[in-house]
């Protein structure tokens, strides 16, 4: 249990990094068109950590919310692959690329939120099982 609860805390940890350090970037710079790597520093840590805990972690660990938020995952990575595969069929589809882009534009901020609180209620939960030593 100690060690799920460690690497919950590194998963967060690492997620906060990610939020942070494009902003620590941009300042230190002095240059504002840094800020956008936020979107791909902190999507591509949630996405790797969605997978690695639906891969690692034990279903009883798991929130209700990770499920929904898992299939709202897949729906918007499917959509993206059907109408980037239709620009394979034709070029007609590349309007429908720039609405996802900038529908993920938009969209992208909520989910982020959503994981990390996600992340921080399963994270409180683990906690709360070590603490009392109920999880074996």
């Amino acid at each position: 249990m100690k060690t799920t609860l460690l690497l919950k805390q590194m998963d967060i940890a690492v997620q906060i990094i990610c939020l942070l350090s494009p902003v620590a970037f941009t300042v230190l710079t002095n240059n504002s068109d840094y800020l956008i790597a936020i979107y791909f520093a902190v999507g591509v840590t949630q996405i790797i950590s969605c997978f690695a805990n639906k891969l690692y972690l034990d279903d009883t660990l798991r929130s209700n919310r990770r499920k929904a938020y898992e299939i709202t995952l897949l729906i918007t990575i499917i959509i993206g692959l059907i109408i980037g595969g239709g620009l394979f069929i034709s070029p007609a589809f590349g309007g429908g690329v720039y609405v996802y882009l900038i529908a993920l534009l938009f969209v992208s901020p909520f989910l982020a939120i959503w994981y990390g609180y996600i992340s921080f209620a399963e994270t409180s939960y683990i906690k709360k099982l070590a603490n009392r030593k109920m999880y074996v």
